[in-house]
């Protein structure tokens, strides 16, 4: 099921934070459907946390989309090759 666009406007980021874990993400690329299961997430809740980016209302060009009307999201995607370990 694909989520509404405002369900990432929640108020409480870390309830959307939790409520995305477990849950599949879906793209396409050169075609080709891929699919992923969202294990972690961090939240930070813009200008009032001091651990974001655009606390205290810094606008750079790393915090631009916090400050967009459409806002997109950050997918950080780090892949483990438990044979390094």
């Amino acid at each position: 099921m694909k989520l509404p666009n405002d369900y990432y406007l929640k108020a409480d980021v870390v309830a959307v934070a939790r409520d995305l874990i477990g849950k599949v993400l879906f793209t396409r690329i050169d075609g080709q459907v891929c699919a992923g299961v969202i294990s972690e997430t961090e939240a930070y809740a813009g200008e009032t946390d001091k651990a974001s980016h655009a606390y205290g209302g810094r606008n750079t060009e790393r915090t631009r989309v916090m400050y967009e009307k459409e806002r997109d999201f950050v997918c950080l995607f780090m892949l483990w090759d438990s044979s390094s370990f």
